[in-house]
């Protein structure tokens, strides 16, 4: 698994993540998954250096769930 995959599972679980920071920021319509939010958590530091380097093709995986209510979650630092 990649910070790029993690970010797929959760676009694919109708989440959009942006950043605040170095804070991720999740928008979803329901409370994301437990296992989402794992990953999230587990690849935080390079989803943040991903979207702030505004990678090709990220911008639309995570646009792709507008819409939704915005849920703020703090994903925890990595500790690996």
């Amino acid at each position: 698994m990649s910070a790029a995959e993690a970010l797929e599972v959760a676009r694919a679980a109708g989440i959009r993540v942006e950043i605040d920071g170095d804070d991720l920021v999740l928008e979803a319509p329901t409370a994301p998954p437990p296992g989402v939010l794992y990953l999230l958590s587990r690849y935080k530091a390079d989803i943040v250096t991903l979207l702030r380097l505004g990678r090709p093709g990220l911008a639309s995986l995570i646009r792709r769930a507008g819409g939704h209510r915005r849920v703020r979650r703090r994903a925890a630092a990595r500790t690996s």
